[in-house]
C-alpha cells in the first residue's frame, strides 16, 4: 500500500489540468476586465462627443456675459448634451443617463482688452464663453459582481467661446 501512495505523490497525470484550475479565474478575470476598460473608454468618447456637440450648439445661442437671452437655451443645451437632441423626451446616448441636472451649463466672459481676439471679436472688451460639463453614469456589466468595486461617473467638460 505505502508503494502506491509513493506513486500516486510522484504521478504527473492530470498536473496541466490542475495547474489550468489555479489560472483559470485570473485569466477570466482579466478577459471581462479588458472588456470593462474597453467598454468604459466607449462610454467616455460617446459622452465626451456629445458634451463637444452641446457646447458648440451653446456658442451659437444668443447670449451675453450674464447668460443666455432666451431661458429655454440652458435646458436645451443640456437635452442635447444627454440625448443628443434639444427635443422633449429624446432617449439618452447612453443608458441611465436620464437627469438633466448632471449637465452644468456655465457662462463666463474671456477678457478681450489686449485686442487677442480679432475678426468678430474686435473692439469687444468681454466675449462670452460657455463651458458645459457632465458627470455622465457607468454601469459595469461584469465587474459590477465584485463587491466593493464601482466605477460611478464620467465626468467630462468642453468651452467654446460665443460665436454670431
Amino acid at each position: 500500500m505505502n508503494r502506491g501512495w509513493s506513486r500516486l505523490l510522484h504521478s504527473e497525470h492530470g498536473a496541466s489540468a490542475v495547474e489550468f484550475a489555479l489560472i483559470l479565474p485570473l485569466l477570466i478575470l482579466l478577459l471581462f476586465g479588458l472588456f470593462e476598460v474597453g467598454r468604459m473608454f466607449w462610454t467616455y468618447n460617446i459622452v465626451s462627443a456629445s458634451v463637444r456637440d452641446a457646447a458648440r450648439y451653446a456658442a451659437r445661442v444668443d447670449m451675453n456675459c450674464g447668460g443666455f437671452a432666451n431661458g429655454a437655451d440652458t435646458a436645451n443645451t443640456q437635452r442635447l448634451a444627454r440625448t443628443g437632441t434639444i427635443d422633449v423626451g429624446g432617449t439618452p446616448v447612453i443608458q441611465n443617463w436620464t437627469n438633466n441636472a448632471s449637465v452644468a451649463v456655465n457662462i463666463s466672459c474671456v477678457s478681450n482688452a489686449s485686442g487677442t481676439y480679432l475678426g468678430i471679436y474686435e473692439g469687444a472688451a468681454q466675449i462670452p464663453r460657455v463651458e458645459v460639463t457632465a458627470a455622465a453614469p457607468f454601469q459595469t456589466s461584469f465587474l459590477s459582481l465584485l463587491p466593493g468595486l464601482n466605477l460611478g461617473t464620467i465626468s467630462v467638460s468642453h468651452a467654446e467661446v460665443w460665436t454670431q
